[in-house]
């Protein structure tokens, strides 16, 4: 019985560890200051 709680418990483990590393991985991936530095928006001049 313990053994099979202590599989669970570390599953979740590994599941949240997934679920923030997924996330993180997002964000930085989406990180929308990056995207004006690498191409910049034109200013027009009139």
């Amino acid at each position: 019985m313990v053994g099979m709680w202590l599989t669970v418990i570390v599953m979740f483990i590994f599941l949240m560890l997934g679920a923030y590393f997924f996330l993180f991985a997002l964000t930085t991936a989406l990180k929308s200051e990056d995207s004006t530095k690498v191409d910049p928006i034109p200013k027009n001049k009139h």
